[in-house]
């Protein structure tokens, strides 16, 4: 065999390589999905979910009324709603790079201990050290809404 035989046979094994990949490529295509997004428990859940991040979201909201009681020398009522808006569209640009390595599962978990945490933490940081040290803790309530608007982005 010359060496123009073998680049020929190379060649070939190449071609029939890339053949078959094609083919396992288009069968793979054609498998119809294994989950069914119509079933009613895949409903049910997708109900639950949207109640779920719309119950954090009606907390920061409601709360406004709350912190402009507990902090009358500021404004929450402009600075939490832009700080949650903010701390969504900065982290989303920084978690877009990661979102693929990172199970859903996981993602949604998270953002929903996020949610709980916020909501009970945001009150009692509140209620506990609004009066000893206002500046400190109004600082603190808008971190903590940054990190609420973060995890809007996490999704």
């Amino acid at each position: 065999m010359s060496p123009d035989d073998n680049d020929g046979a190379i060649y070939e094994l190449q071609i029939e390589s890339m053949l078959s990949s094609q083919q396992a490529e288009s069968e793979v295509l054609k498998r119809p999905p294994t989950h069914n997004l119509n079933s009613a428990i895949n409903q049910v859940s997708f109900v639950l979910f949207g109640c779920g991040m719309l119950i954090g979201q009606q907390a920061a909201y409601t709360s406004l009324d709350f912190f402009t009681v507990s902090f009358p020398d500021y404004k929450p009522n402009f600075a939490i709603p832009f700080i949650i808006s903010m701390g969504t569209v900065i982290f989303q640009v920084m978690f877009f790079t990661c979102w693929h390595k990172i199970n859903l599962h996981l993602r949604i978990t998270s953002v929903f201990v996020i949610h709980a945490i916020y909501c009970i933490v945001t009150v009692l940081v509140t209620v506990k050290f609004a009066s000893s040290n206002e500046t400190v803790c109004y600082w603190t309530i808008l971190l903590f809404n940054l990190i609420y608007g973060a995890s809007y982005a996490f999704l």
